[in-house]
């Protein structure tokens, strides 16, 4: 009888085990097996190893990663383009500059022309086979963002956002020379969540003008490349 009434006990006793374990394991450690009979005070009786939820403070957490250098990956990147495709390139940019320039003083007057010339480069551009396919396309996507004539100064400012996601990636693809200037400074606006290029360290924020001139973060200088004649 004695024996029937531990083994009940103990199967009850298990039971419990496996209905609070759940619980155990959300509020700390619950190390298995979990049955012991090992008690010190009740030789044979099933015991439990509890562990307490681990200290915040004492864990180890891994340094933050090293900010990524900045890149300089477009030194001599276009090296190989003709004199003719280059042109093309600086006319792009630096209609493009004129414009961002413009709005960053809150002025939209005489960007009529520079608009012109940007489109008209780029058109240029997406048609020259010599180009290579990767600029061919890239110049298409700035001719199809650029506005098709002059407008007020907030459309414009809409519009600049598309348009400098499509002259950046351009960049990206074959840099200006330094006939457009010493460098060429990619920026971003956290408020449009779109970047602008301009050639001054000084943050000069074309969507906003001197309401938020400096509104932003540089995030890359690129360098321009030597201006070659054939």
């Amino acid at each position: 009888m004695t024996t029937h009434i531990n083994q009940n006990r103990r199967l009850s006793t298990t039971l419990l085990i496996l209905a609070i374990s759940p619980w155990l394991a959300c509020a700390g450690r619950y190390d298995a097996p979990a049955i012991a009979n090992d008690h010190p005070a009740h030789p044979g009786a099933p015991t439990i190893r509890f562990e307490p939820p681990l200290d915040p403070l004492d864990v180890e957490v891994d340094a933050a990663p090293e900010p990524a250098p900045v890149r300089d990956a477009y030194r001599g990147h276009n090296a190989g383009l003709s004199t003719h495709i280059q042109h093309h390139v600086d006319r792009i940019v630096t209609a493009y500059l004129a414009i961002t320039q413009s709005l960053a003083g809150d002025s939209a007057e005489n960007t009529g022309p520079s608009l012109e010339e940007l489109r008209a480069a780029a058109a240029e551009l997406s048609l020259a086979p010599r180009a290579g396919q990767t600029l061919m396309a890239a110049a298409a996507d700035v001719q199809a963002a650029t506005p098709a004539a002059a407008m007020e100064i907030e459309p414009l400012r809409e519009a600049w956002q598309e348009l400098s996601r499509a002259v950046t990636a351009l960049v990206e693809v074959a840099p200006p020379s330094d006939a457009v200037g010493p460098e060429i400074v990619k920026a971003y606006c956290p408020m449009v969540s779109a970047p602008w290029l301009q050639t001054e360290m000084d943050l000069r924020n074309p969507y906003y003008g001197s309401s938020m001139l400096t509104c932003g973060w540089i995030d890359d200088v690129l360098p321009v490349v030597p201006l070659e004649t054939e």
